[in-house]
């Protein structure tokens, strides 16, 4: 360590708990450090690859490698201070900073740690890097020795032999003199051959001979040992069980089993079965287990010790001479299911079997039949199988796979798309994982996999040859092994088979160009079809592109045949016969002819223009589905032109009969086209509303609309400001009498004010028509309220009652709906500008002025008072003004009485009434006629889409809606709709609705 001083921006940093990151370095320290190198391992994978390899695995592989590649003469050593041995770099120091003093009186110093730390999280790649590297650095001296420092090391730990004891030492002095050019020196040397470490000094010897394999090293968990100088492996396990069993004991204990290849498999899988029992009991870490679960647990521990006295030899006798068989059992019960792979060595004498790796697993808390489990485990057996032949290197080696599952053999003899997904997913990876696998069946008292499966107790377990050198009949000749069954013997039930549904359908014509409603995407999708058929019968070649020239014409001409084909059988087969056309023939004008391709084409006058074959020879074609696409295509290319330009495109390539009126179809089903056309809805002229048809006192039923504004000045002479006032109109729904109020402004009170001042002259009306304008709504909330109010003091509710008004609205954006007061307000501005002209009136002179506007208005003759000729009186509003107190209702008709017998009250009431018989009689009857919407149109319906036309928009900035309601009159007719658009819900008329033309194509075809 050397002191350290930070800098500004480190000197927070020093004095922060941090987890230190070591960066990758390439410069040469005491040992080379570099981590970019890029060599490669014997199987091909990259140092950087294998270092990533996480420690059980490297474990694993060292364990199942110590018995396989190391022969007779096999020796084991230590590198001593590993990781302090490699420098870091200077610039990399910085990260490794510790801090110190002597007592709690001296200064903090910071210190930086110039060596690689153990316990840090790049510790063990840079100590495993720089050895590697230096393996690759020192080959060319060191061959023997690079070789097993790359494939036979794990951390700290190299372990290499050989046949020979003299082969065996030139590898050890190789292997000290790599390690010593690096820096590391060897110790703790172990060797089954004495002879091998006598030489050495008593230092660097191994005082215990026993190598451990540990799976961590900061983990203290004691496990499988090799003895060199028995040359075997054993196991440690704790005699010390613990007194008190719970779930957290009973897991602790367990765990110091360590078990790499899975020797202890039958013994474990018992462990591993408990451990899932107590996660289903749903017990506490430190609660005291039932007593049946007590019991199970104690004797499992108790057992365990009795492991210790197993030994396993480490050397599986391979020699050069000998060839080598993989035999792989697997197995399933209910609780449990495994694969247990041996090794079948091959002798001059008699073979030998040894036990090389399992691995068990609990069965899934999920119920699972046992055929499904049994699949399962032939699955581990392949994924074991696939890794010990990759770590042992054995691709060429003969492999049988074994099991007791008949169903399972029966599942893997077929292929996987025969079965469901469960066993179809599981059989495709059984067969790819070790498709060299020769699957057997083995009898169950034969499988050395149902051991551990079902679990034995150790003590059953050390005693049990089956599990240790595999059944009897592998030590024997092929031919006494169980015999083959063949796939006619295997179970041919229907389990797990996936169900085939067949469809069988009649298909007369081909649907695809009904599918699509564009011209081109139908040829791409037609070329596609064309080139796949043209590529599976090898007639283009697979680099030709998808979309080409070529393609596209052949499949333009296929289409243009198909729409013939239909329209022109008999055409066809006398054109091609060359006989003449029968004279009803419709084709018989135009000198048809088919050309190369077997397309009918217009002869025509015009062989000597210069023009192109297709424009003197256009093909001809008539009304289809497929004729209407080509033409919408033609339109789309115009730019949505007329039909003079539609008709003009198409002429250059087709000649169409009747092609006028399909281009007009088209061009009137364009959506695009009638959102800018926007042809508004109508509808037939509705029938007079009973409320302009029934005798009533004038006013009684009144509509109110806003004129205006006008500019007025509060008084004359110069140094007044003019300002804005408004006219509102009160029109008699019944007689037409007009009544003219001044209004200063737009607002609720202003109109409430003018409202009351009608009243008062005119009398309370009973029913008020406006429109949707908000001072109008306004007036009707205030005026509610004013009558609910007012209901609630009983001394005056009686007289209330009879004031009540209903006020009604007409629909947004219909001013048709209220003409009789839209005409008055043209009758009252036709006034206004021919006498105010560009004057500005004082608003007691304007009011003047609209009253006699109003008297003039009111004194419009509305019908004659007489059918004679010399009569010249008729019949005005103002008659019905003057005749009867303002808040009286008409009293009884008197006209069928004889005069003789009227006192002189009753014969000037009798006039009166001569008003009303002529109001009804010459006036009612002028309003039968329709001016205009004489026709009934097709009333829209609820789903309809329209555009909603807007005044102060432009076509294309319409808002497209969906008719969500109707809103019928009395004769059956919709004139009032309900429209939702994206943002909102709007009631309209259908004056204002233009309806789109997206209704069924087939039909409107149909009925061209």
């Amino acid at each position: 360590m050397s002191p350290y001083t930070p800098t500004d921006v480190e000197e927070q940093r020093c004095f922060i708990p941090h987890h230190p990151v070591l960066k990758p370095s390439s410069t040469s320290t005491k040992v080379r450090v570099v981590f970019n190198a890029s060599a490669r391992t014997g199987n091909g994978k990259s140092l950087n690859d294998c270092l990533l390899i996480g420690p059980k695995l490297q474990t694993d592989l060292c364990a199942i490698l110590l018995r396989w590649r190391w022969h007779r003469f096999v020796c084991a050593a230590d590198i001593a201070k590993m990781f302090r041995q490699i420098r870091v770099h200077d610039d990399h120091t910085r990260f490794q900073l510790i801090l110190w003093r002597q007592s709690e009186k001296d200064a903090v110093i910071p210190y930086r740690l110039r060596t690689v730390t153990y316990g840090t999280a790049p510790a063990p790649f840079l100590a495993l890097r720089v050895l590697r590297q230096l393996a690759e650095d020192e080959k060319h001296r060191f061959p023997l020795a690079a070789h097993n420092v790359i494939f036979n090391s794990y951390v700290d730990d190299i372990f290499f032999g050989a046949s020979e004891i003299e082969e065996c030492r030139e590898i050890r002095e190789q292997m000290i003199g790599l390690t010593n050019a690096g820096g590391f020196p060897l110790h703790k040397w172990s060797s089954n051959c004495p002879d091998l470490i006598s030489d050495l000094s008593e230092t660097i010897r191994d005082p215990a001979q026993n190598v451990d394999f540990k799976e961590d090293d900061q983990l203290k968990i004691l496990g499988i040992y090799w003895a060199p100088l028995e040359d075997a492996f054993s196991f440690r396990i704790c005699a010390e069980v613990p007194s008190h069993i719970t779930k957290r004991t009973f897991l602790s204990y367990i765990s110091r089993i360590y078990d790499p290849l899975g020797w202890l498999s039958p013994v474990i899988i018992i462990g591993k079965i408990l451990i899932q029992q107590l996660w289903l009991s749903r017990i506490d870490w430190d609660t005291t287990l039932p007593s049946d679960l007590n019991e199970r647990c104690i004797s499992f521990c108790h057992g365990l010790i009795s492991l210790a006295t197993v030994c396993i030899p480490r050397w599986v006798h391979s020699r050069e001479d000998s060839s080598i068989e993989i035999h792989g059992f697997a197995d399933a019960s209910q609780a449990a299911y495994a694969a247990v792979i041996y090794l079948r060595v091959i002798h001059k004498f008699e073979p030998q079997v040894f036990l090389l790796t399992s691995k068990s697993k609990v069965a899934p808390l999920k119920t699972v039949s046992v055929p499904r489990l049994e699949l399962c485990a032939a699955e581990l057996l392949s994924r074991l199988l696939a890794w010990t032949i990759s770590a042992l290197n054995l691709e060429q080696v003969p492999i049988y796979a074994w099991t007791d599952s008949t169903v399972a053999l029966a599942w893997l003899s077929k292929s996987p798309a025969t079965w469901k997904v469960f066993v179809a997913n599981r059989v495709s990876l059984i067969q790819t994982q070790c498709p060299q696998a020769s699957w057997r069946h083995v009898p169950t008292q034969d499988n050395p996999a149902d051991l551990a499966s079902r679990g034995v107790s150790p003590t059953q377990l050390i005693k049990n040859p089956l599990w240790w050198y595999g059944p009897s009949w592998l030590s024997c000749e092929p031919q006494e092994w169980p015999s083959v069954d063949s796939s006619d013997s295997l179970p041919t039930s229907d389990l797990e088979a996936r169900s085939v549904v067949t469809h069988v359908t009649n298909v007369s014509e081909w649907d695809l160009s009904t599918r699509y409603s564009d011209w081109s995407k139908l040829l791409k999708i037609t070329a596609l079809i064309l080139r796949f058929v043209k590529l599976t019968r090898r007639q283009l070649p697979c680099t030709e592109l998808l979309y080409t020239t070529r393609l596209m014409t052949e499949a333009k001409t296929f289409w243009i045949k198909v729409i013939q084909s239909s329209l022109y059988a008999t055409e066809l087969h006398l054109l091609r016969a060359e006989q003449r056309l029968p004279r009803s023939s419709s084709l018989l004008s135009l000198d048809p002819f088919i050309d190369d391709d077997g397309i009918i084409r217009m002869g025509g006058r015009l062989m000597h223009a210069p023009l192109t074959f297709a424009q003197k020879h256009p093909v001809i074609l008539s009304q289809t589905p497929l004729t209407r696409i080509i033409v919408r295509d033609a339109h789309l290319r115009t730019l949505h032109g007329g039909t003079s330009l539609t008709l003009r495109l198409l002429r250059e390539e087709y000649w169409i009969l009747r092609a006028k009126i399909i281009v007009r179809s088209v061009i009137g089903q364009c959506v695009i086209c009638s959102r800018h056309r926007a042809n508004l809805s109508s509808q037939k002229m509705a029938h007079l509303p009973e409320i302009r048809t029934n005798v009533a006192r004038p006013f009684l039923k009144v509509g109110v609309d806003y004129a205006g504004p006008l500019p007025v000045r509060a008084f004359a002479g110069r140094g007044h400001q003019s300002r804005k006032a408004y006219i509102a109109l009160f029109v008699c729904l019944i007689t037409r009498a007009v009544h003219i109020e001044l209004v200063t402004d737009l607002s609720s009170a202003a109109f409430i004010a003018a409202f009351r001042r009608f009243c008062s002259r005119r009398g309370i009306p009973a029913i008020v028509l406006s429109d949707n304008g908000t001072n109008f709504r306004g007036a009707q909330t205030e005026l509610y309220r004013i009558f609910h109010a007012s209901m609630c003091d009983g001394a005056v509710e009686s007289s209330m009652a009879s004031l009540g008004i209903e006020w009604r609205f007409i629909p947004a954006s219909a001013p048709h709906f209220g003409g009789i007061w839209e005409a008055g307000v043209k009758s009252v501005k036709h006034h206004l500008k021919r006498i105010v002209g560009v004057h500005t009136l004082t608003i007691a002179e304007l009011e003047t002025l609209l009253c006699q506007i109003e008297a003039c208005l009111n004194s419009r003759p509305i019908a004659g008072l007489s059918n004679s000729p010399d009569d010249l009186s008729y019949l005005t509003p103002g008659h019905f003004l003057t005749g009867a107190p303002l808040l009286a209702l008409p009293d009884a008709l008197l006209l069928d009485r004889p005069e003789s017998r009227l006192t002189r009250y009753q014969l000037v009431q009798r006039m009166r009434d001569r008003f009303w018989q002529v109001w009804r009689l010459d006036f009612l009857n002028s309003l039968q006629k329709r001016n205009k919407w004489h026709n009934q149109r097709a009333n829209l319906n609820v789903g309809d889409i329209v555009i909603i036309k807007d005044d102060n928009a432009p076509p294309s900035r319409w808002e497209l809606g969906r008719i969500t309601q109707c809103f019928p009159s009395e004769d059956g007719l919709i004139r009032v709709c309900e429209v939702r658009t994206a943002t909102s819900t709007f009631r309209r008329p259908i004056h204002k609705l233009c309806l789109l033309p997206i209704a069924d194509r087939d039909e409107k075809d149909h009925n061209l």
